[in-house]
């Protein structure tokens, strides 16, 4: 029995692995090879991986409410396929598989290899931002022909580098920070690493989101008034602070600053856009029929518009209808109830992850996505307690 506990536990950790390797180092595979199919291949073998670990007797520890949650999306995915334009989005409904998976297999060990996978982002955005150069460039097909997904067209016009690691472009990268910091809220290092990863990559929303986590940080361990009071508090959060501003006053040129500090302005290209992709959505939804408007029609606007709607949550109306819409806001409006019952600081990151979505679609990137679900995991974790449900 203790080898097939053994065996299992070995094969939960390689799926947890596989997985992580699926999601992370795909694009780095096709930069220099041109194959695109490594994040199928590695899924497919963190799911065959996964399989093993049951059938060697091994234990599924996980929330149960989650679980069932989560399973949910598998008749909602069911019913929706036959209304849909494409299967461009299914990642919204799949990642929750996906999230199961990794949880059960290890959560613990999961967190551990985002843990290394951050440090390894650090060390190649560093590099790539001190450089100037990408360490591999992917190319993508588009109406106008083949364009390669290069520094000047993220910024390189401008005169802005923004940094990508092993994604496909700094937005993911950014995204990737505002996931991170969100997840291990508690630790300052790691909040610290979001901060330069959304830095590197230049994303405003993801240097604003991780800054306000690293501040929430101290006020949710020290408190206004503790931290004032506590010298220790005091000297790492002013330490904090001034090698912030050192940084940025060194690393920050002036168009890169403006870049940031355009960010609430509407007259902004950037911003005048978004608007008029969400009012083209909005127009798009009420023209929805009833089938449509409740389950919505993934791929659709993209089909027609050319883009995304840039905004999270109107694009869950979009590609997935009031349904899916509520799927995923449903659980920040519990975790914000529960945060406000047992007066923690929840809330405020629920807000923050609103807001998130409100401005990018956040849960459109497959590791995005699977980030929030895990985000969403830990969060319900720790207001309800380690209650958790094993299997086998």
């Amino acid at each position: 029995m203790a080898k097939s506990m053994s065996a299992s536990n070995i094969f939960g950790k390689f799926a947890i692995l596989s997985i992580v390797l699926g999601f992370y180092f795909t694009f780095l595979v096709e930069g220099f090879t041109g194959f695109r199919g490594t994040r199928n291949l590695l899924l497919l073998l963190g799911t065959l991986l996964f399989l093993a670990k049951v059938l060697t007797g091994g234990r599924l520890i996980i929330q149960k409410d989650y679980l069932i949650y989560s399973l949910l999306s598998l008749p909602i995915l069911i019913f929706s396929l036959p209304l849909w334009h494409s299967l461009s989005e299914v990642n919204v409904y799949v990642s929750l598989i996906t999230s199961i998976i990794v949880i059960s297999s290890d959560y613990a060990y999961f967190k551990k290899a985002l843990i290394t996978l951050s440090y390894l982002l650090l060390i190649l955005a560093a590099y790539e931002y001190f450089t100037k150069t990408y360490i591999f460039v992917v190319q993508r097909e588009t109406q106008s022909g083949i364009i390669s997904l290069d520094p000047k067209l993220f910024g390189g016009f401008v005169g802005i580098f923004r940094a990508k690691g092993l994604f496909e472009g700094p937005l993911a990268l950014a995204q990737y920070a505002i996931g991170l910091a969100f997840l291990f809220k508690s630790n300052l290092r790691m909040v610290l690493v979001a901060c330069a990863l959304a830095f590197f990559a230049n994303g405003r929303l993801g240097m604003i989101v991780c800054f306000l986590v690293l501040g929430i940080y101290f006020l949710e361990k020290y408190g206004v008034l503790n931290l004032i009071k506590s010298k220790k508090g005091l000297k790492i959060f002013v330490g904090a602070v001034l090698g912030l501003i050192l940084a940025g006053s060194f690393f920050i040129d002036e168009k890169a600053l403006k870049r940031l500090q355009s960010v609430a302005n509407i007259q902004d290209s950037g911003n005048s856009a978004r608007l008029i992709y969400w009012k083209k959505g909005l127009d798009m939804f009420a023209e929805y029929d009833f089938w449509n408007q409740l389950l919505g029609n993934s791929g659709f606007y993209r089909y027609k518009v050319g883009n995304s709607a840039e905004n999270g949550w109107l694009m869950l109306l979009l590609d997935n209808g009031i349904i899916g819409f509520m799927y995923y806001f449903t659980p920040l409006l519990l975790i914000t109830y529960l945060s406000v019952q047992k007066k923690t600081y929840h809330f405020a990151y629920m807000f923050l992850l609103f807001l998130c979505m409100m401005i990018q679609t956040f849960h459109l990137g497959a590791s995005a996505n699977l980030l929030y679900w895990i985000i969403i995991y830990s969060f319900y974790l720790q207001l309800k307690g380690k209650q958790r449900y094993e299997v086998g």
